[in-house]
């Protein structure tokens, strides 16, 4: 379970929000640029900054595959093997 969403800023917590229900939606989460669009973030930095926030918080972890991938963990998901190039993190909801 994730710590409480009240410790999240407002743009925090729509940016974990949309994490959660694209993931529910689509299987896997959305390209950095794919954020960027549609939560108007000007910027992939923009987006980084986000997601290390939200790291810091512990609602989410950045894990690196035996591949030396890089893929982003929603506390309570478990990993998925992703690109490190701008591609989709992967997660999927713990069995």
């Amino acid at each position: 379970m994730p710590p409480d969403v009240n410790l999240l800023t407002d743009r925090q917590r729509e940016v974990y929000e949309y994490l959660l229900a694209y993931v529910e939606r689509h299987g896997d989460q959305p390209t950095m640029r794919t954020m960027c669009r549609d939560l108007s973030i000007a910027s992939v930095n923009g987006i980084v900054g986000h997601l290390n926030a939200l790291e810091k918080k512990g609602f989410v972890r950045k894990r690196t595959d035996a591949f030396g991938q890089v893929g982003l963990v929603l506390v309570g998901w478990r990993f998925v093997r992703v690109p490190d190039d701008g591609g989709p993190y992967g997660a999927a909801p713990d069995p």
